[in-house]
């Protein structure tokens, strides 16, 4: 029984922790395409490599704004969208 209370105790301690290192997750609308490469860049040069850029299964490259220009993560954050002509060996390559 006091195990468990231990337990229980650690448990209510550690809580606080887990729900604020959840608030940093940004979720993308990627609009049903299932994302297969997930790379960061530096779109702006500012040295932080803030925007993402996705390949899909079917080969489209998409960039999606930095999370702080995202006001509504339901809507469609992309900057911008291109469809490779063949995804065969496409990889993403964000530099440093």
């Amino acid at each position: 029984m006091k195990d468990r209370s231990y337990i229980i105790w650690a448990m209510l301690l550690l809580c606080p922790l887990c729900v604020r290192a959840q608030s940093a997750f940004q979720p993308y609308n990627t609009q049903g395409d299932n994302l297969i490469h997930v790379a960061t860049a530096d779109f702006d040069a500012v040295g932080a490599k803030d925007y993402v850029v996705a390949m899909t299964v079917e080969g489209k490259v998409i960039a999606f704004e930095r999370p702080s220009m995202i006001a509504d993560p339901n809507a469609d954050n992309r900057l911008w969208e291109y469809q490779t002509p063949c995804s065969f060996n496409t990889m993403i390559d964000a530099g440093e």
